[in-house]
């Protein structure tokens, strides 16, 4: 057991290496004195992993940014004891961004949703085998493509408002 009283470890002169014991949950932990772990470095047979056990995350003093391996799960969220992903990026090929949820709400605020211009299928909606709509930016005017066999507005007063005798 080593208990320091230096304020500070400076080893900035020299590369550093701090090597931890293998195969152990807790390898390596920070917490407050008296207090439950903050920080933990784990390397036992469930993986090498690092757990924070903090409320806030606060990156907001400079961009930060997080690379991932190049994998069909670079990167997953999920619930403790959740067999499925609430969010993963592929990050191989196109990239692809899966999220599993009922609801995205997003209505405390405007939002704009930016596609891309002068493209063909410039966003897609598919049920996994159909598209059911796309919006093509290809054309003056842009238009949008509806495979949707049925359109039901019988629940509701509907106006469609059409240019008429234009060429």
């Amino acid at each position: 057991k080593l208990i320091s009283r230096i304020a500070t470890l400076d080893l900035a002169n020299q590369q550093s290496d701090l090597v931890v014991k293998s195969g152990v949950s807790s390898s390596l932990s920070i917490k407050e004195s008296g207090q439950s772990i903050l920080l933990a470095l784990h390397t036992d047979i469930n993986g090498e992993r690092f757990e924070v056990n903090t409320k806030y995350l606060d990156l907001k003093n400079q961009a930060t940014e997080i690379t991932v391996k190049e994998d069909s799960a670079a990167l997953t969220i999920k619930k403790t004891g959740a067999s499925n992903n609430i969010l993963a990026i592929n990050s191989t090929g196109g990239n692809k961004l899966t999220l599993r949820t009922t609801d995205i709400d997003i209505s405390n605020q405007a939002t704009t949703v930016s596609i891309r211009d002068n493209e063909a299928a410039s966003m897609v909606v598919s049920d996994g085998s159909n598209d059911l709509l796309t919006l093509d930016t290809q054309t003056e005017g842009s238009k949008l493509i509806s495979k949707i066999a049925t359109l039901d507005i019988a629940t509701q007063v509907t106006k469609l408002h059409i240019i008429t005798n234009n060429a």
